[in-house]
């Protein structure tokens, strides 16, 4: 919102379709149905004679005396040969700078006392210039208003006193909906999402192939819409079923609530009642109870396919009726 209460938009226009300073995007002022405003000044700030409100022409020639320096001998910035400024009396203008365009504060090395930087608090250095090369009254080093390509400090056009150029393009190159004339915005995407490869951020062209696998899948296994073979998304969600299990009840991963495979084996590769593909358990026991890795019915560590050794007792030291070496109960110490 402006000093007036007017608001306007990122491109520098009110709801009326003009500038602050009353133009409209055809340079016509709203008040005088003109190109120059109710002082005489057109929307670049020069009247039809080409000068500005002080009287200085874009090369800083005054009118009146075809010098550098107005009738009091003030030059466009306002001071004298003696580095007086005419409003402040003083050395300094009303920003507190000097006639060299210096800025108060910075040491010999150019090192401001308060940032311990380049720039003051205000962004400028001891020249007066900000990181963009501009002065502080909006100006660069040459006197001009505007870069060499018509941009002002402040990102406004010297033809259309807009944020946008007369071909609608921003000081960055973007259009009001953010794009560039070859139809991209910042980020290298067109309106339907695409870069100039024809991938969107995804990486997927409009036919749904991965950049990198030239497939359906990327190389997480999923497509452009990101659901993998089996329709889970990344957050292992099911496209069909919204849940963490498919229609036929598994898993991302394969597996069902119990754990199981739609092949019956668990992540280990044992099924429910413990033998794997091959018919062994995990100590390497058959069906039949012999174990694989020695042929006979007791494994490596001396125990049978039940977990007992061969003096019928397991690793808690009970036979199967629960008793211990001593014929008794553990509960109970006593005889049965």
């Amino acid at each position: 919102m402006s000093d007036d209460g007017r608001v306007y938009d990122d491109g520098g226009w009110d709801k009326d379709g003009y500038n602050e300073r009353g133009f409209n995007k055809d340079y016509i002022h709203k008040k005088t149905g003109t190109a120059y405003d109710v002082n005489g000044f057109n929307i670049q700030g020069y009247d039809k004679e080409g000068y500005d409100e002080y009287g200085f022409n874009s090369d800083l020639i005054h009118k009146k005396t075809g010098t550098e320096v107005d009738e009091d001998g003030f030059d466009w910035i306002g001071f004298n040969k003696d580095h007086i400024h005419k409003k402040t009396g003083t050395a300094y203008d009303e920003n507190g700078f000097d006639s060299n365009d210096k800025i108060p504060g910075f040491d010999e090395f150019g090192i401001h006392k308060e940032t311990n930087t380049l720039y003051d608090n205000e962004g400028y250095d001891k020249d007066g210039y900000d990181e963009d090369n501009w002065l502080r009254d909006g100006r660069k080093e040459d006197g001009c208003k505007y870069n060499s390509y018509g941009w002002s400090k402040d990102g406004f056009h010297v033809e259309t006193g807009t944020k946008y150029n007369k071909s609608g393009y921003n000081e960055d190159g973007y259009n009001e909906d953010g794009y560039n004339e070859d139809g991209y915005n910042e980020d290298g995407y067109d309106e339907d999402g695409y870069d100039e490869d024809g991938y969107n951020e995804y990486e997927f062209n409009k036919e749904g192939l991965d950049k990198t696998t030239q497939s359906k899948y990327n190389t997480d296994g999923h497509d452009k819409d990101g659901y993998d073979k089996r329709g889970f998304d990344y957050d292992l969600y099911h496209i069909v079923t919204e849940g963490s299990f498919d229609e036929d009840g598994y898993d991302a991963d394969g597996y069902d609530e119990d754990g199981y495979n739609e092949d019956g084996y668990d992540q280990w590769g044992y099924d429910k009642a413990g033998y794997d593909k091959d018919g062994y358990t995990k100590s390497g026991f058959g069906s039949d109870g012999i174990n694989k890795h020695n042929g006979t019915k007791y494994d490596l560590n001396g125990v049978d396919i039940n977990g007992y050794n061969k003096d019928g007792f397991n690793n808690c030291g009970l036979d199967k009726d629960g008793k211990n070496v001593d014929g008794k109960y553990p509960e109970s110490d006593k005889d049965d």
